[in-house]
């Protein structure tokens, strides 16, 4: 019976499509700031809506809500997700004509593959965080006063050697 009263209140809840509603604060302006504070607010209602999207938050809302209902506490955590990859491309070149003696007599276009470092991600990310592996000060009734937050992260041999690695 639990379980059926969780995933209806989950899927009175999940919205499939979250939108946020920006509003510019309430000042008393002349029209024309007020224009443009209007149309920031749109700007930035369509920018939510893209890095909602391009995280999939939509996915990410059912296990967040079903954590929260079942444990009275959920947890999640923003930030910012970058990637840098070996990309190969072709970059266009030069190459010699030499004669049957070596001597140069003109060069020809070529076509060489070049490796360089590319960003191929580079946006905003939530994550949720099992309600298990989050500790605080046992004293604090409440996050923002707590002295320290824990989030404990397991990770495998082979990501903590690239970790040690790299400094960290």
């Amino acid at each position: 019976y639990i379980l059926q009263v969780v995933e209806t209140t989950i899927a009175n809840i999940i919205d499939a499509n979250p939108k946020m509603k920006v509003r510019p604060r309430p000042k008393t302006l002349d029209p024309n700031t007020l224009e443009e504070h209007l149309a920031g607010a749109k700007t930035l209602e369509r920018l939510l809506f893209y890095e909602l999207d391009v995280d999939n938050f939509a996915e990410k809302q059912r296990p967040y809500i079903m954590q929260g209902l079942i444990t009275g506490l959920s947890v999640g955590k923003c930030y910012w997700k970058s990637r840098s990859a070996l990309q190969k491309s072709l970059a266009r070149g030069e190459q010699l004509v030499t004669d049957d003696y070596g001597f140069p007599i003109g060069s020809i276009p070529v076509m060489r593959e070049k490796e360089e470092m590319t960003l191929v991600e580079d946006d905003p990310c939530f994550e949720v965080v099992n309600v298990n592996d989050f500790l605080w000060h046992e004293s604090s009734v409440d996050v923002q006063p707590a002295p320290y937050l824990i989030h404990l992260v397991w990770k495998t041999f082979e990501e903590l050697k690239e970790l040690d690695k790299h400094g960290a």
